[in-house]
C-alpha cells in the first residue's frame, strides 16, 4: 500500500481539514487499523444456494456484497444491484 506524502494534493483531505493539518499528520491522528473496521459477524451464502435464498439474504441484511462460500473458503462475491 502506498503511503500519503506531504507534497501530494489530496482534494478530499483539503475539504475535510480546510488545510489545517497535513495528510500524514491526519493519518497518524485518525488512522484506523483493519481490526477497527472489519465486520465481525459476516453474512455469507453457500455456493449451491438457490437465487431466491440469496436474494432474501441480501434483502434482509444491511449488506450489498456477500461472500459466497464453499465450506470455510470464500469462492466468490455476489451483490445486488
Amino acid at each position: 500500500m502506498r503511503r500519503l506524502s506531504e507534497d501530494e494534493n489530496h482534494w478530499w483531505l483539503k475539504i475535510m481539514l480546510k488545510d489545517s493539518v497535513s495528510a500524514p499528520d491526519f493519518i497518524k491522528a485518525h488512522g484506523l487499523k483493519v481490526k477497527d473496521v472489519i465486520t465481525r459477524n459476516v453474512v455469507s451464502v453457500k455456493e449451491n444456494a438457490e437465487i431466491n435464498v440469496v436474494a432474501h439474504v441480501l434483502d434482509v441484511n444491511p449488506i450489498k456484497p456477500a461472500p459466497v462460500v464453499d465450506g470455510d473458503k470464500t469462492v466468490r462475491i455476489i451483490k445486488s444491484f
